[in-house]
């Protein structure tokens, strides 16, 4: 059984105990009275039923107003994936850009150089990368 339906078999088993429980209570309370006094009590004892599920069905309204105004919110916001969707774009372009860039700077120092030398220029950035990888 899930959580919420326990919940929910609970609570009907916990509101029928507290209905039993106060309609004994009522009983006690109205056994020694008048029929008159009986009749004011039951009248007053409606009267603050009826408030109370006024209360709560004013109250249930805010909450559900408020519910809804809480997910048009989330409506309006980015979800996270996206958000890193786009993130993970921006960097892999930047990335292209750094590599192109960089591809055409080893490009242009390497102009008019022998092999050696260009070798020499590839070992020099390689070693500059992987040094400030290991940091």
């Amino acid at each position: 059984m899930d959580k919420q339906k326990f919940d929910l078999k609970y609570s009907d088993e916990a509101i029928k105990k507290m209905d039993d429980e106060l309609k004994e209570l009522e009983e006690e309370i109205l056994k020694n009275k008048t029929p008159e006094e009986q009749k004011k009590l039951k009248k007053q004892w409606e009267q603050n039923k009826i408030e109370t599920e006024q209360k709560l069905k004013k109250e249930s309204e805010k909450l559900e107003k408020e519910r809804e105004e809480i997910e048009k919110r989330e409506s309006e916001l980015f979800s996270i994936e996206y958000i890193r969707n786009g993130l993970n774009e921006i960097v892999k372009e930047l990335d292209d850009n750094w590599n192109e860039t960089l591809q055409s700077a080893i490009e242009e120092l390497c102009k008019g150089k022998t092999k050696e030398e260009q070798a020499k220029i590839m070992k020099s950035f390689e070693n500059s990368f992987a040094n400030k990888g290991d940091n």
